[in-house]
């Protein structure tokens, strides 16, 4: 909170200890900086620039790290996406860690395969790569400027208050509604394993029409996401609470056969927890992460038994292994960071032989309210036109580009910069808000969304209204939001 004068009373993005900064800054040193610089010195040709730019690009992401302010913390914008993508990408190939001490000098050069990219040669692709991770610093550096160098954006005045007596009643009511429209949408398919069974034929195809029942199923997470955080401490010995937890959860993907909703939706509850407790959970949070990385797995077989004409419930339970299951979690990593990630494609084919989108993908994006069934024309995310478009799939099947990516695909350079300028003045607005706001819970709700869905490619942007408007009118109707008048532009020093 900031006090008359503009300074900080408290710190509620839960400070980083010295002990933790100094693991992540000796991480970068040994495991990036140095590793990379040792390859840049072993090599003679074009790779050479690609791990000297990945010290640049690495470099940047850790700005808030070294130089650390009182004001940070783990769950400050400028810090928890960082942390957060990193630790994914530790955990998908946590091999890569060491391979500083397997440096041969023979094996140095830069390698990477593509599925789409077989045809053009090593050095091609190098070059493709090169321009790919220039984008990413550009994109980074737009980000900083967008927050340090500018003011936050204007919002609504929303009046955040304790909820009525009756909350957890009405709670409870929402949640068995959505589990209500679950049970009947799956019979009206056939029951679940004909649902199932539909996502043979690519799940954008089978499920095409349904947004609006999906966002009405993840209304029970939410509930009990809300219950959880104005009662942080009933909630946790309530068995009704547990519950709404235990079934609202996987049914997200029995519902659209993601297997990442159900561990996202896990993660909201463990930012809140850390909110009010004010403290890491550092238990909880490695028992999540290999749950997730067995989950992802496991899920995966079952999805991809129905190409098969089956749903393999027997062979996922009773064949189950661990160590397969984090093999093959790692392995699809791998895969999709290789020879199947939709970024180095953009880069290698926009605008040369595929056009810029010119905003197609955000304006399907922002106006993802209007059914389809009224415009068929809808432009789809990103992700499911790089499928289409670049990699030939009829199915409705994404490959993302990832942020740099789709920017660059809408508006090539000039997208970057804008795109990541604007999301650097959304975070600084974030950043505003919470401060004056962390105490009040309904805020920290809103907060614990933004942070962790909010981004700037179209799949997170209506994954992020999707989830939003549902909590906002929950809070309304529990009795814990009120609206009142337009802000005005948020001084940038205050």
């Amino acid at each position: 909170m900031l006090n008359k004068n503009g300074l900080i009373n408290e710190y509620p993005f839960i400070p980083i200890s010295l002990g933790f900064r100094l693991v992540f800054i000796i991480y970068f040193f040994i495991f990036i900086f140095l590793q990379n610089l040792l390859i840049v010195f072993l090599q003679n040709d074009i790779s050479l620039i690609i791990h000297f730019l990945d010290i640049i690009y690495f470099s940047l992401i850790f700005i808030p790290i070294f130089f650390y302010r009182k004001n940070y913390g783990w769950l400050h914008p400028l810090i928890f996406p960082a942390l957060f993508s990193l630790a994914k990408s530790i955990a998908s190939d946590p091999v890569a860690m060491f391979n500083l001490f397997f440096i041969n000098q023979n094996e140095t050069s830069f390698q990477i395969s593509h599925v789409l990219l077989n045809d053009i040669s090593d050095t091609e692709i190098r070059y493709i790569h090169i321009k790919g991770q220039l984008m990413n610093i550009l994109a980074l550096l737009s980000y900083y400027f967008g927050f340090f160098f500018f003011s936050g954006i204007g919002m609504m005045k929303l009046t955040y208050t304790l909820p009525k007596s009756n909350f957890k009643t009405k709670l409870f009511l929402i949640y068995t509604l959505s589990i209500i429209i679950f049970i009947i949408y799956v019979q009206f398919r056939g029951g679940i394993n004909a649902h199932i069974l539909s996502w043979s034929s690519g799940r954008f195809n089978a499920l095409a029409g349904d947004g609006p029942v999906f966002v009405a199923v993840k209304v029970a997470a939410l509930a009990a996401l809300i219950w959880f955080t104005f009662d942080f401490k009933g909630a946790r010995t309530s068995p009704i609470f547990w519950f709404m937890v235990i079934t609202s959860i996987p049914i997200q993907f029995l519902l659209t056969g993601s297997r990442s909703d159900g561990v996202y939706m896990s993660i909201w509850f463990l930012l809140v927890n850390m909110i009010q407790s004010k403290r890491i959970p550092g238990l909880q949070i490695g028992v999540l992460g290999f749950l997730a990385a067995i989950l992802i797995s496991s899920l995966g077989l079952i999805r991809n038994s129905t190409y098969q004409g089956k749903v393999a419930w027997n062979k996922t339970i009773n064949e189950f292994d661990i160590g397969q299951a984090l093999s093959q979690t790692q392995e699809e990593f791998e895969k999709r960071k290789g020879e199947v990630n939709g970024y180095l494609p953009v880069m290698a084919m926009v605008p040369d032989q595929v056009d810029y989108l010119y905003g197609e993908s955000y304006i399907g994006a922002v106006l993802f309210f209007v059914p389809r069934y009224f415009w068929p024309s809808k432009p789809r995310g990103a992700g499911a036109m790089v499928g289409e478009l670049i990699f030939g799939r009829n199915s409705g099947a994404g490959v993302p580009p990832g942020p740099t990516g789709e920017a660059y695909w809408n508006f090539g350079i000039f997208g970057v910069i804008a795109i990541f300028l604007i999301f650097g003045r959304i975070h600084k607005t974030l950043e505003y808000y919470y401060l004056n706001n962390y105490k009040k819970k309904g805020y920290q709700l809103i907060y614990v969304i933004t942070l962790f869905m909010l981004a700037p490619t179209s799949i997170k942007i209506v994954a992020y209204f999707q989830t939003i408007i549902p909590a906002l009118v929950i809070l309304w109707w529990i009795g814990a939001l009120s609206i009142g008048k337009n802000k005005s532009l948020i001084d940038e020093h205050q």
